[in-house]
């Protein structure tokens, strides 16, 4: 994935699609994908009640991938 730089992205930046689109393969991806979105979203200028919903949002999509995360390890576990 290519890192977005939250210091330097601009809301323009992000209307014009300047960055690539990239769908992840891995956990990994999504998590630092969305570690990335995390960093960006803020210097943004949302609304209060879009910043929170935004902000839920990640605590949903952190808890379900932590679940996911543990689901592999546990099907490895019962695999050897």
């Amino acid at each position: 994935m290519y890192p977005i730089n939250a210091s330097t992205t601009t809301t323009t930046d992000l209307a014009n699609n300047s960055f690539p689109i990239l769908q992840p393969t891995t956990y990994f991806q999504c998590e630092i994908g969305g570690e990335e979105w995390e960093k960006c979203v803020p210097n943004l200028v949302l609304s209060s009640p879009s910043r929170m919903r935004f902000t839920k949002w990640m605590q949903g999509v952190k808890v379900y991938l932590t679940k996911a995360q543990l689901q592999l390890c546990d099907n490895e576990i019962m695999q050897s």
